[in-house]
């Protein structure tokens, strides 16, 4: 499998194989991906009693402790305490917070209490439910350095869609507000917010509204947004067709400082095209298929600035990635997995520099992570471990 980044567009992809999720944001002249592996759920695994995780980072020759922590979770699952270590001098873990999550018979949660090391208690929230388990007010305190509370209260359509979040300081002033109005289809019409943010050494209140325009698709076509913060307000609309945006108007204090309208399509029936006109910059455009194997580049004349090519094992594990720069390989990452289909190791190659990279990770019987060590250039310069209690074990 191929992808390919046109120049000026963006592409977004999703693959679902094996328990893993790869989402790919191609960007003019670069990318970013983000790599998620899900474990495959195991019925016959216990639950979770507690997780010990601690991280270390190289920092100068020494792989420093940064990161302790010990969350003790209740038999459904939840989160029931989460405690933090940082590091004393003589390279010990030592206490920094204890934070206590709170839940009603039905597992509901309804507040959270968080202390120091000396056990003083520096955070917490409460919340108010309703008779359908819905949030309708949250209380929150701090304690530290002088006592300060806050509370935001919530309001719900017949839908169960969130409509009203309003928020007051402690003199009972409000100090936020977002409303959302959604159509008989759940589609969101209106969206407003207003807030007090800092401009330089002032608060001054900033306003934000949305509204949404529908086909009888359900498909946006019509987006219209406006800015007012001080003296300064700003308005964007935005004009889609079949998904796509096709004009952008953008206004400033009433005066038109930009306009972009795509020209028309080509809507020949001699034979069939699959075009994609340049987008505006920042958008991500829709790009339509006839089916899922067909490549939507193909009818298109374009350069392929950076392509990234996959290639998987007979169980559809992604074992190799090789990135390619104006059909130059740039960058080549290869993937290992063990009997039970985790991911093992994994390996870096910069064809550029030459420098190199690769994971290691061990799993426990269950499934669960124990350790990932990460190194650079085969030096050793990120270790996670994990520990883990189980119920009924």
């Amino acid at each position: 499998m191929s992808i390919s980044i046109i120049k000026g567009i963006k592409s977004i992809q999703f693959s679902l194989k094996g328990g893993l999720i790869l989402m790919f944001l191609g960007a003019l002249m670069g990318f970013h991906w983000v790599e998620l592996t899900l474990l495959d759920n195991n019925d016959d695994a216990p639950q979770i009693k507690k997780q010990v995780l601690k991280e270390f980072e190289l920092q100068e020759d020494i792989l420093e402790l940064k990161e302790h922590t010990e969350t003790e979770y209740d038999v459904f699952g939840k989160i029931v305490e989460l405690v933090e270590y940082g590091q004393a001098k003589n390279g010990k873990s030592k206490l920094k917070y204890q934070t206590i999550y709170k839940y009603d018979a039905s597992s509901n949660k309804i507040g959270t209490l968080k202390y120091n090391q000396d056990g003083n208690l520096v955070w917490s929230e409460s919340l108010t439910l309703g008779e359908d388990n819905q949030v309708l007010r949250i209380d929150y305190a701090s304690y530290e350095p002088t006592h300060q509370h806050s509370y935001t209260l919530y309001e719900y359509d017949e839908h169960g869609n969130k409509v009203s979040t309003k928020t007051y300081n402690d003199k009972d002033e409000q100090t936020a507000e977002k409303k959302r109005l959604y159509n008989h289809n759940g589609e969101l019409e209106i969206a407003s917010n207003w807030s007090y943010v800092l401009d330089g050494d002032k608060l001054i209140k900033k306003s934000v509204s949305t509204k949404h325009e529908y086909d009888h698709s359900g498909r946006l076509v019509r987006s219209e947004k406006e800015i007012v913060q001080a003296r300064e307000r700003t308005k964007e609309i935005n004009k889609f067709e079949n998904g796509f945006m096709r004009e952008c108007i953008v206004y400033k204090n009433g005066k038109l400082v930009d306009h972009f309208k795509h020209k028309g399509r080509d809507t020949s029936t001699v034979y069939r095209e699959y075009k994609i006109e340049p987008p505006i910059p920042e958008q991500d455009p829709f790009m339509e298929y006839d089916d899922a194997l067909r490549d939507p580049f193909q009818n298109i004349e374009h350069e392929a600035i950076s392509t990234i090519t996959f290639k998987k094992d007979e169980l559809g594990n992604i074992i190799k990635k090789v990135f390619r720069e104006y059909g130059k390989v740039t960058y080549v990452i290869y993937y290992d997995y063990d009997s039970f289909q985790n991911l093992s190791k994994k390996r870096e190659i910069d064809k550029v520099t030459g420098d190199t990279k690769h994971e290691l990770y061990t799993y426990d019987e269950f499934q669960n992570i124990l350790r990932k060590e990460t190194y650079s250039n085969e030096e050793l310069i990120h270790k996670k471990m994990l520990t883990y209690h189980y119920y009924n074990r």
